[in-house]
């Protein structure tokens, strides 16, 4: 078994720093458990990440966060897992379309 590792791109480090100050602007509990999820949403497709969602005209892995409106999106590459957005759930494919342009 392969064993990957997690990159992340810049623009979903300030993804997931906006969510982070939105819900420590509203209960620092709150962020801490989107930071667990976010921590175990890295071990599961670091375990398999070619079983998520993936879309052949993005080509990205999708992976939907259980307890939180958000999705990660990703793109696996050899042994390197690159995270490409944290997009929150009511938001369209087209909007992540475009943000890979």
């Amino acid at each position: 078994m392969k064993e990957y590792f997690i990159k992340y791109d810049d623009n979903s480090i300030t993804d997931i720093q906006e969510v982070v100050s939105w819900y420590d602007s509203i209960d620092p509990d709150i962020t801490n458990r989107f930071l667990e999820q976010i921590t175990f949403a890295e071990s599961i497709i670091k375990n398999n990440p070619l079983i998520f969602g993936r879309s052949t005209k993005i080509r990205f892995g999708k992976y939907t966060l259980t307890r939180f409106p958000y999705k990660i999106y990703y793109r696996v590459s050899n042994t390197k897992i690159f995270i490409a957005a944290l997009i929150h759930s009511s938001r369209s494919n087209k909007y992540f379309k475009l943000r890979l342009k």
